[in-house]
C-alpha cells in the first residue's frame, strides 16, 4: 500500500437459496495488521465503528392486475372469433427478473367459448385452450420474462359458441380472469425459486347476443345552421 494511498478491497459471497434474514458485515478491531515496508514494524491500524454493512435478502413478488387497456364492458356476439375479453398486467418488484411458468384463466360462462388465446404484449401467441371455465396454460422456459421492477402484459381473446337459445341465451354475461393466489406462476431466474401471484384480478362483463344494432349518421342528415322553425329535421340515422 503506497504512503499516502488507500486501496478497497471488496467482499464477494454467494447467497445460499435458504437465506431468510439479514446480516452485518464487517472488520474487526484486529482484523487487520500492516508491517511498514521500510522500517518493518507493525502499523498502527485506524479502526471506524461505522465501518459496517448491513445486507437483508431481497424477496421476490409477483403482483396480478386488470390492465387499462383491458376491454369495458359490452355487448359481444356469439360465433364471434377473436374477441378481446381481458387485458391482464403482470409486474415484478425490484429482486429479479421472473420466467413465466404457467396462467390458470378462470371464467364465468367459459363453457360459451369455442377456444381461448393468449397473447403477449408484443401480439405473440403464447398458446390456446378450449373453452371452461377453467383453463391452465403451460407456458415453455424463457417464452416470457417479466423484468425485475417491469411488468408484462397478457391479452385473453375467445371464439365464442353462437347462441342457439337452449344452452346458450341471450342476455347471459361472459368474463375472464386470473382470480386466486397462483394462478400465475414464475420462477426467480436469479434465485431459482417460485414466485406465484398473491392475489388476482378480473376482466369487465360481456353480455352475449345473437345479434345487435348499430347505429351511424346517414350520408343525408342536415348540416349547417337551423333557423326557428316547426317540424325541422335535424338528424337522420
Amino acid at each position: 500500500l503506497p504512503k499516502g494511498t488507500f486501496k478497497k478491497v471488496a467482499l464477494v459471497a454467494d447467497l445460499d437459496s435458504s437465506a431468510t434474514l439479514s446480516h452485518t458485515f464487517y472488520i474487526t478491531t484486529s482484523g487487520v495488521t500492516a508491517t511498514g515496508a521500510s522500517t518493518g514494524e507493525s502499523a498502527s491500524v485506524t479502526y471506524s465503528s461505522s465501518s459496517k454493512q448491513t445486507i437483508s435478502k431481497g424477496t421476490s413478488t409477483l403482483t396480478v392486475t386488470k390492465d387499462s387497456s383491458s376491454p369495458t364492458a359490452d355487448i359481444i356476439i356469439g360465433g364471434n372469433k377473436g374477441v378481446e375479453l381481458g387485458v391482464f398486467r403482470l409486474a415484478a418488484n425490484n429482486v429479479e427478473d421472473l420466467d413465466l411458468d404457467q396462467i390458470t384463466l378462470s371464467s364465468t360462462h367459459g363453457t360459451y367459448v369455442d377456444t381461448f388465446y393468449f397473447y403477449d404484449d408484443e401480439g405473440n401467441l403464447l398458446g390456446t385452450k378450449p373453452g371452461a371455465d377453467s383453463a391452465t396454460l403451460v407456458v415453455g422456459d424463457g417464452t416470457l420474462t417479466i423484468p425485475a421492477n417491469g411488468h408484462k402484459e397478457i391479452t385473453v381473446k375467445a371464439d365464442l359458441l353462437p347462441v342457439d337459445g337452449t344452452t346458450i341465451t341471450n342476455g347471459q354475461t361472459v368474463k375472464v380472469g386470473l382470480e386466486a393466489s397462483n394462478n400465475v406462476q414464475t420462477t426467480g431466474l436469479s434465485s431459482g425459486t417460485d414466485v406465484n401471484s398473491s392475489a388476482g384480478a378480473y376482466g369487465n362483463s360481456m353480455t352475449v347476443y345473437k345479434s345487435r344494432p348499430y347505429f351511424a349518421k346517414n350520408s343525408t342528415s342536415p348540416s349547417g345552421n337551423l333557423f326557428p322553425s316547426t317540424s325541422t329535421n335535424v338528424a337522420i340515422f
